[in-house]
């Protein structure tokens, strides 16, 4: 027994899955930087108003395979950061005080923050990048 199947539309089909193979990688990694960006403006809202690390924030794409990004790497090049976000033991003029500074760990509670609002984004630009191919 055979049987005979006859597809209509599977050539525009494939041309609009080409178009969004061509464009969505360029939207998503727009979409992935405008999350990274978000990021570090919200820890800059967080941070107490003495501390300016505002300048120091580092944005850098992870390549992974077919050159496309994979991960955006956040980090801040201030060499005290992690004094203020982990926390620090106390010294005065040389000597340790025995006292402990707590870290404000506000780049730990974003990160928290940004476990649900990013999938939200990427998606976000996803449907978008479907929507102007036309799928």
């Amino acid at each position: 027994m055979s049987v005979e199947l006859e597809l209509h539309g599977a050539d525009e089909l494939v041309a609009d899955m080409q178009k969004l193979i061509d464009t969505a990688p360029e939207a998503l990694d727009r979409a992935m930087m405008r999350a990274a960006k978000g990021f570090t403006e919200d820890c800059n809202e967080l941070m107490p108003a003495g501390y300016s690390f505002r300048k120091t924030w580092k944005r850098h794409k992870v390549t992974g395979d077919f050159g496309i990004t994979s991960a955006i790497e956040v980090r801040n090049a201030a060499p005290h950061w992690h004094l203020v976000e982990n926390g620090h033991v106390k010294w005065i003029n040389g000597t340790n005080t025995g006292g402990f500074v707590p870290g404000k760990h506000i780049a730990e509670r974003i990160r928290d923050e940004y476990q649900d609002k990013y999938p939200e984004i990427v998606g976000e630009a996803v449907a978008r990048a479907m929507a102007e191919v036309g799928l």
